[in-house]
């Protein structure tokens, strides 16, 4: 596996980060379970027991129907915090079809401005099925468009 996605798609307009592995690898990454069914849930492991593993589990859990993202997630113990890692371990941004070109403009010159090797993709509607397809793109700012130009 070249890269391993951290993903916070649950709606078009959002973007999934993808990493490198072998980087990346200290990290305490979880693959995503996909499942026809929800999770059972019981409360006395959750809260009698405190059973961690039992709640990652219900947040790693997706239904079928995403199987195709071949999803992994970065959990963390703490809420609302900031976790930041070395620019490097990025390979990849996948934004979703209706994400803002001025969010999409904004994410690409600064990732850029930190990581020249990151690669960009761009989530397009299927029109055969109920699902996202990413193209690659190049992403030219501004100025070195009005560069090309002359």
């Amino acid at each position: 596996m070249e890269g391993v996605e951290l993903c916070h798609m649950h709606s078009l307009n959002s973007e999934c980060l993808e990493f490198d592995t072998a980087k990346a690898e200290p990290l305490k990454w979880r693959k995503v379970d996909y499942s026809s069914q929800l999770p059972a849930i019981k409360l006395k492991e959750l809260f009698v027991e405190q059973n961690e593993e039992a709640v990652l589990a219900l947040l790693s859990t997706k239904s079928e129907d995403w199987r195709y993202e071949q999803e992994w997630r970065l959990l963390h113990q703490t809420a609302g915090t900031m976790y930041c890692y070395p620019a490097d371990w990025l390979t990849g941004i996948y934004f979703g079809p209706e994400i803002s070109r001025e969010a999409l403009e904004i994410i690409c010159l600064v990732i850029q401005g930190q990581n020249k090797d990151v690669k960009f993709w761009r989530g397009v509607r299927s029109k055969a099925e109920f699902k996202v397809e990413f193209e690659p793109f190049t992403y030219t700012s501004f100025n070195e468009a009005q560069k090309l130009k002359t």
